[in-house]
């Protein structure tokens, strides 16, 4: 049901984003953030314990983490003071969320934890995502929609290719 109403999104997010910018460019912030609820884009982070110093990673970290909470994972933040980054928004966004939200599904049930690392040094931006996943559950062989299946994966792969960088992924 997730992955059809995100591809319902999906294919009507052309229309969403023309609504949002008329908001914006109107200074109808009430309606904005209304409507932004109405789709399921919550940004409340209670307490935004993680702070790396670059706001996009910050909100996204922070709601994954409430997330890991609330689906009862424990997650692990390691973060450099980071700022600004070599990496467009939308390209950051891609690649944190999808790997967080693959490493959230896939968690193991008996010890479920996450660990995310982010480091900075010079222009080199490194980060790690790690969890124990279900034994034979690492692919989404789970009886979901199989169209749906490594979308996530490919937009970061195709985001950090943009950037020149390298994706690794390993089962251990």
């Amino acid at each position: 049901r997730m992955y059809r109403r995100n591809a319902r999104l999906f294919h009507d997010f052309r229309a969403h984003l023309r609504i949002i910018r008329s908001y914006v460019e109107e200074n109808r912030r009430e309606e904005c953030l209304r409507y932004l609820d109405e789709l399921g884009g919550s940004g409340e982070t209670a307490g935004s314990k993680v702070r790396t110093g670059n706001q996009i990673l910050d909100l996204i970290l922070n709601c994954k983490e409430q997330e890991a909470q609330e689906r009862g994972i424990r997650m692990r933040v390691e973060a450099d003071r980071l700022g600004e980054l070599p990496v467009q928004d939308s390209d950051l966004c891609a690649i944190c969320s999808n790997l967080l939200d693959n490493a959230l599904e896939h968690c193991d049930r008996e010890e479920p934890s996450v660990e995310v690392k982010l480091r900075k040094r010079n222009d080199l931006f490194l980060l790690v995502v790690r969890n124990r996943f279900r034994q034979g559950r690492a692919g989404s062989g789970d009886g979901r929609d199989a169209s749906l299946h490594g979308i996530g994966l490919e937009s970061v792969r195709l985001s950090v290719e943009k950037n020149q960088g390298n994706l690794e992924i390993r089962e251990e």
